[in-house]
């Protein structure tokens, strides 16, 4: 389990199973590194689609996709998990809000890190710009890929302090451990 009682997380899931050489790394290493936007997007309106009708996830009520650092935004161009989370917003008719999060520290790629380095890089990382669309809400934290959960648990301590009334998450895939 990737959180193991550390986050009391409602629910999460994920479209896709990520492995290592798989079509699903193809996938989102085009949408990452060749600026497929579009098709993230996309994959956030069909599986908002299913969401919606998720019993687990009806009362959603604010989307909030993993942030990242401006400086790489303005390398990137873009946001991917933003792409995403715009899709299911769309499709369940839920707000997103790209604002409430901020990607405090500028960090390398987790690609190369274990669980505990990744955690480590990402201790205040992410802070709270406004705690007022959070309060008391069902909120919904969406990522591209959840491998060691790091970066799920940082942003979800962050969240907690808005005094959410329950958190969930959503990523296009999922590794296995």
């Amino acid at each position: 389990m990737h959180f193991n009682g550390r986050i009391p997380f409602v629910t999460g899931t994920a479209m896709f199973i990520y492995q290592k050489g798989g079509r699903i790394q193809t996938l989102i290493q085009s949408i990452k590194y060749n600026g497929s936007k579009e098709v993230a997007r996309q994959m956030g309106q069909l599986y908002g689609e299913v969401l919606r009708e998720a019993s687990l996830y009806r009362k959603i009520e604010v989307i909030l996709p993993v942030p990242i650092h401006p400086k790489k935004k303005k390398t990137r161009g873009f946001n991917q998990s933003a792409w995403f989370g715009r899709g299911l917003s769309e499709a369940m008719d839920v707000p997103l809000h790209l604002d409430v999060l901020k990607r405090d520290v500028a960090g390398e790629s987790q690609t190369k890190h274990n669980r505990w380095e990744r955690a480590e890089n990402l201790l205040n990382a992410f802070s709270l710009a406004d705690k007022t669309p959070l309060k008391d809400k069902h909120v919904l934290l969406v990522d591209d890929v959840l491998t060691t959960g790091a970066t799920l648990e940082s942003i979800a301590r962050t969240a907690w302090e808005a005094q959410p009334a329950s958190i969930r998450f959503c990523t296009i895939a999922m590794g296995l451990r």
